[in-house]
């Protein structure tokens, strides 16, 4: 039901707000449903849709959520083949990010978050031209005390 979700809620959402613009959609993959369910609903719209996978260099607290497909957790709700081109994140960067999330945006963003972002900004740095979509997937609050 959860990459479903997405493909009915979250790609339309997307969609509507970018008014059809978006050319890049760049996210963790956690258990896999909002990377899926994003991707196939996007796609159906625009075949052309290039999807980032953002991952962590290695599974800390914080970041674990990115990437429960490759710790052999995933349900079955991810599906690589969506996959364009995967983007490695530093735990580091993206603990930062979601730091300057909060103070430069007021966005009380996690670290999954921070590193969807810091993945989001380094196509940007690639990129020519394109509207690039990533998504704020988690809260600040599970790491206050981090």
């Amino acid at each position: 039901s959860n990459p479903r979700a997405h493909e009915l809620s979250t790609a339309p959402e997307i969609w509507t707000q970018t008014q059809g613009r978006i050319t890049h959609f760049v996210c963790g993959v956690g258990t896999g449903g909002t990377i899926t369910g994003t991707s196939r609903g996007l796609r159906a719209h625009k075949k052309s849709l290039a999807v980032y996978a953002c991952r962590p260099s290695e599974l800390v607290h914080g970041l674990d959520g990115l990437d429960f497909a490759a710790s052999g957790l995933n349900p079955g709700n991810y599906d690589p083949a969506l996959v364009t081109k995967t983007i490695v994140c530093d735990s580091a960067d993206g603990m930062k990010m979601a730091e300057r999330l909060a103070r430069e945006e007021g966005l009380a963003a996690g670290y999954a978050s921070g590193a969807n972002v810091w993945c989001a900004l380094e196509l940007a740095r690639e990129l020519d031209s394109g509207v690039i979509v990533t998504i704020i997937s988690d809260h600040i609050d599970r790491y206050i005390d981090t």
